[in-house]
């Protein structure tokens, strides 16, 4: 039998399916072109979002001038350290420091063991440790059982309680211990007054009552309570802490050791304006970053005379009103005024714009003088 050839029709479907496909491809290329170019749009703004992102937050700090320290201490102090906030001014304090807070500790009698109940048998297994402060609202009561007399169960029930004291044992040799109260504030305000109810042999051995002198009781007082004292410019000042933080306005004082008598040292507070050149140098530096991103993203490229076709370097952003708007709110912040300030927009911090280039260039020496003569008004 002849055979039958089917390769003239295998042929033309090949040609067919061929041209169908390039057809296709071809009605598909402008609208992969459109979806490259959404891409690469969505690409831009996410890009624009990030630099404008960081020109806010550079924005912030600088407007938030009230959160920027303006000064520091300029004087060297050894009985004292001192810190400064927004507050502060610039000036100069004699500081005489006189006495430091101090906490009051007690210390109980000798005792033989640790362990060793020390109060009577109750009916009611029970008796109540109380301690008194002046500078707390209501007394530390403490309900203690026959087994927590000894000097481990008053130690540990007075830790547990948290209040404003704190106990420990010393221990002197296996036959010799001494319970330990100290007051967890300084100043005269955490004095202690201790008693015992319900067991008078505990309350012989644990009785202390603050008085004008070194108290009386069992307890023994080791150190007294004492407020800090000082004279500041002559006039003297007294807290129950050695951290001083409302005799001037914006200065925390820290004492740290008495002068020697009759003297004093000098506290100085000068301005210290480098946080807000930081702040103005970063706000600068974001601004013009975004000014790079925006030339990139809108870039321009000429073409030809007669060329019909945009160039493929021009920026994906070009001509879009979102970021024309962008750029014409960026002029009236830069040009906007602050009230309530002497030094209120950019150009009076001799922040200048190029108008060649757009972008924002500082006078350093001029931006520190303005500074320095405004520094309450920045």
């Amino acid at each position: 039998m002849a055979s039958i050839s089917f390769t003239g029709y295998t042929s033309g479907m090949g040609n067919i399916l061929s041209q169908l496909t390039t057809n296709e491809q071809t009605r598909l290329t402008p609208i992969k072109a459109q979806q490259t170019l959404y891409e690469n749009r969505d690409k831009a703004f996410d890009t624009l979002k990030s630099a404008l992102e960081k020109l806010n937050t550079a924005a912030e700090a600088l407007t938030k001038a009230s959160s920027i320290n303006k000064t520091s201490v300029s004087s060297t102090n050894t009985a004292f350290t001192a810190t400064t906030d927004s507050k502060a001014t610039n000036g100069n304090y004699s500081v005489e420091v006189k006495t430091l807070a101090t906490a009051q500790s007690l210390i109980s009698g000798e005792f033989a063991s640790n362990t060793a109940q020390q109060g009577s048998a109750t009916e009611n297994n029970t008796r109540t440790l109380t301690i008194s402060q002046p500078g707390q609202d209501k007394p530390l009561e403490i309900k203690l059982t026959d087994d927590q007399t000894s000097l481990v169960g008053i130690r540990d029930a007075i830790n547990k309680a948290n209040g404003n004291v704190g106990a420990s044992i010393i221990k002197v040799d296996d036959d010799t211990y001494y319970l330990s109260i100290t007051a967890k504030d300084t100043g005269t305000d955490a004095k202690m007054t201790i008693s015992v109810t319900g067991d008078d042999t505990l309350n012989s051995k644990l009785n202390y009552t603050s008085d004008t002198g070194a108290g009386s009781g069992a307890m023994t007082q080791q150190t007294a309570a004492q407020n800090a004292s000082i004279k500041l410019n002559g006039m003297t000042i007294e807290r129950q802490s050695n951290t001083i933080s409302d005799a001037i306005d914006g200065v925390t004082l820290t004492l740290k050791s008495q002068t020697a008598t009759n003297s004093s040292e000098t506290l100085s507070i000068a301005s210290d304006i480098a946080p807000m050149k930081t702040a103005v140098q970063n706000y600068v530096d974001a601004y013009n970053a975004l000014q790079t991103t925006i030339g990139t993203l809108t870039k321009y490229t000429e073409v030809d005379p007669g060329s019909d076709a945009q160039s493929t370097s021009n920026g994906v952003l070009l001509g879009n009103s979102t970021v024309r708007g962008i750029q014409t709110s960026l002029k009236t912040q830069i040009s906007s005024a602050q009230s309530g300030m002497d030094i209120s927009t950019l150009n009076e911090m001799c922040v200048k714009q190029n108008p060649k280039t757009g972008m924002l260039e500082i006078d350093s020496d001029k931006l520190t003088t303005a500074l320095t003569d405004n520094s309450s008004q920045v």
